[in-house]
C-alpha cells in the first residue's frame, strides 16, 4: 500500500536510538565452527562485554567502555566458556576484532574489588552517550542473548536441562534433541 514505507525521518529517528544499530558483522557462518570460535576467543584483539546481574560492567576510564580486553574481563570474572559470539568489527581490510558477551562469575564483593569498573544502567548509559557509538547495539544484543539463556535453561518440549550451542545462539536438549532459538524481533 502506498505510504506504508517508513520515511527517511522515521528511519533517522530509529537509528538515533543508541541501542538500535550495530556495526558488527555477526558472522553466523562461524558460529558452528568450534575451531573458528576457539581461535576468535583466543584472539588478542577480542573484546568482552561482561554482564553482572543485568548490567554491563563499564570502565571508569577517561574514555569509558563496556567492551574489555581479556585481562580486564578476567578481572571482572568473565565466564569465557559461556561466551556468546556477537560478531566481528567491520574493517576495510578484512576480519576485525571478535566481540563476545558473557556473564561475570563474581559476587558483589568480588565486583566491588574490581577497582575502576562499575555496573552501568542501560538507560543512564544511553542518555549520557559516553560510550563509543558502536558499543550500544552490541550491548543490547549481548544482554538480550544472555538474558534469554538465563530464562531458557530447560527444554520446552521435555523439561530436561538444555545446553548452549552455536556460539550462544541456540540451545539444544540432549534428552530429546529439540533445538531452541532466541527471539530476534
Amino acid at each position: 500500500m502506498e505510504g506504508d514505507e517508513p520515511t527517511n525521518a522515521a528511519a533517522d529517528r530509529s537509528a538515533s536510538f543508541r541501542f538500535a544499530v550495530t556495526r558488527l558483522d555477526r558472522r553466523a557462518d562461524l558460529r558452528d565452527d568450534p575451531a573458528a570460535m576457539a581461535r576468535l576467543l583466543a584472539d588478542e584483539a577480542a573484546r568482552f562485554l561482561v554482564i553482572a546481574g543485568d548490567r554491563p560492567m563499564v570502565s571508569r576510564a577517561e574514555a569509558p567502555t563496556a567492551f574489555h580486553d581479556r585481562a580486564a574481563a578476567t578481572t571482572l570474572g568473565a565466564l569465557f566458556d559461556r561466551a556468546v559470539f556477537l560478531g566481528l568489527t567491520e574493517t576495510a581490510t578484512g576480519e576485525g576484532a571478535p566481540w563476545f558477551a558473557t556473564r561475570s562469575g563474581l559476587d558483589e564483593a568480588g565486583l566491588a574489588a574490581a577497582a575502576g569498573y562499575e555496573a552501568g544502567d542501560l538507560r543512564t548509559l544511553a542518555v549520557a552517550g559516553s560510550l563509543a557509538a558502536e558499543e550500544y547495539g552490541a550491548i543490547a544484543q549481548g544482554r538480550a542473548c544472555l538474558y534469554w539463556h538465563s530464562t531458557h535453561r530447560f527444554c520446552a518440549r521435555c523439561g530436561a536441562r538444555s545446553e548452549m550451542a552455536s556460539a550462544g545462539w541456540k540451545r539444544i536438549c540432549p534428552a530429546c534433541g529439540a533445538e531452541h532459538f532466541p527471539r530476534t524481533d
